[in-house]
């Protein structure tokens, strides 16, 4: 969010999947922050799947990227121009990640100062439904709970420092699901968690409306 914008050359981007090449173009532009800054949004929604998972890279221009192993980390623009990788999980990564964090936060207080900061307090899940009904933990389910201690350190410290809210809608028993569109994976959860959290961020623009209408 808060590193200039790069280029992918074309040639890369016609070898990936339309909505690949479309999630790499965003972060190319930068388009989550011009976002914020045309059209000042009511709210800026955080969850840090991406810095548990995937982590970030500096190419040799000194761009800051996502170290998206599924996308950008595909194309040769990334093999030819990445300088240093940051892996989650470490200190180094956990003193440039509240950095970025600040910096992302002010910029978004300045251009947009009206916009509420709601962290997605979320994790991965460790099991899932079968098709039949069974209950099954996954096979690197204590990868992912290992995962989840430093999710769960990145949500505390963004919850602390700069989120106006925090939404909260997991529970002890959410899990993924084999019929899920997009596979059975960690934080592909059954499709009713989707209406918990959505119903949360409605109750909470409302006491905000009604505040608001109040203090006017």
């Amino acid at each position: 969010m808060n590193s200039k914008t790069f280029e992918v050359p074309e040639n890369d981007l016609s070898i990936v999947q339309s909505s690949v090449a479309k999630d790499i173009r965003s972060e190319m532009n930068r388009e989550v922050m011009r976002y914020i800054q045309r059209q000042r949004p009511e709210y800026v929604i955080f969850d840090f799947f991406g810095d548990t998972r995937f982590g970030a890279a500096r190419l040799n221009d000194g761009t800051i990227v996502t170290r998206n192993e599924w996308k950008l980390c595909k194309t040769d623009f990334y093999r030819q121009n990445v300088d240093v990788e940051f892996f989650p999980g470490t200190d180094e990564y956990f003193n440039k990640w509240t950095s970025a964090a600040q910096l992302a936060v002010e910029n978004i207080r300045h251009y947009s100062p009206e916009t509420r900061i709601i962290l997605h307090d979320v994790e991965f899940v460790t099991k899932y439904r079968t098709k039949n009904g069974e209950v099954r933990s996954f096979a690197n389910s204590a990868s992912l709970s290992g995962l989840n201690n430093w999710w769960s350190k990145l949500n505390a410290y963004f919850a602390e420092h700069f989120a106006d809210d925090v939404i909260c809608v997991r529970t002890p028993d959410l899990m993924s699901f084999e019929g899920h569109p997009w596979g059975v994976y960690g934080v592909h959860y059954e499709l009713d968690y989707h209406a918990h959290f959505l119903n949360s961020l409605i109750r909470l623009a409302l006491v905000d409306s009604r505040t608001s209408y109040a203090n006017y």
